[in-house]
């Protein structure tokens, strides 16, 4: 049997699944008790503007594990802000399973960053539209990791008609200018494995 939807159904249904997709990703690792908290909403809701969603109007989700104060409730002025991204070229898909394993990691309290006095923002899939496609592209065929302010247009590779010509690329500006980060980091992996540094006594003796 088929179902058919409309254009408006099928939206929404795409919206559903870019987040149910992100959602997926972390809950797959087990919950333990105490974890730190995780808010998740997306960039357009955080900026109370519903043009900061991808081309085909999915949400770009953002999960944010917060610092907490001694009563464990979250601390609304933490004294730094990281920023972490995944998934600018949707054809990258270990990038973003290694994202939702670091969520785990810190909110558990298993990793060296779950004791720094910082709040975490996290996105995922920054580009839900090549993720659902698994094009490296955004629906606009834009390379996104070309179509930043800095050095734009210097790539052989489609970056736009301008700098920050996408909604996907103009999404993350808007966190990137107005959450203050204390540093930001873009998670990339065009093979579908990753690469664990040695331990210093095993590159001594090669």
């Amino acid at each position: 049997m088929t179902t058919v939807v409309g254009a408006k159904e099928e939206s929404v249904m795409g919206k559903r699944l870019i987040i149910a997709s992100c959602l997926a990703l972390f809950l797959s690792f087990p919950a333990v008790a105490q974890e730190r908290p995780l808010v998740v909403s997306s960039v357009s809701q955080l900026a109370g503007n519903k043009e900061l969603k991808s081309q085909k109007q999915h949400e770009i989700v953002v999960m944010r594990v917060p610092t907490v104060d001694a009563t464990g409730k979250p601390d609304i002025q933490p004294r730094h802000k990281f920023f972490i991204q995944a998934g600018l070229h949707g054809n990258e898909g270990a990038s973003s399973k290694f994202v939702a394993w670091l969520i785990s990691r810190i909110r558990k309290g298993e990793s060296p960053l779950s004791a720094l006095p910082a709040s975490f923002d996290f996105v995922p899939v920054a580009n839900p539209d090549g993720m659902a496609a698994q094009s490296r592209y955004n629906a606009n065929a834009v390379n996104l990791n070309r179509n930043f302010a800095t050095l734009w247009g210097l790539s052989r590779e489609w970056p736009g008609t301008a700098r920050l010509s996408e909604p996907e690329t103009k999404a993350i500006d808007y966190l990137l200018s107005s959450q203050k980060y204390t540093a930001a980091v873009d998670v990339h992996g065009y093979d579908n494995w990753i690469v664990r540094p040695s331990s210093p006594k095993a590159v001594e003796s090669k």
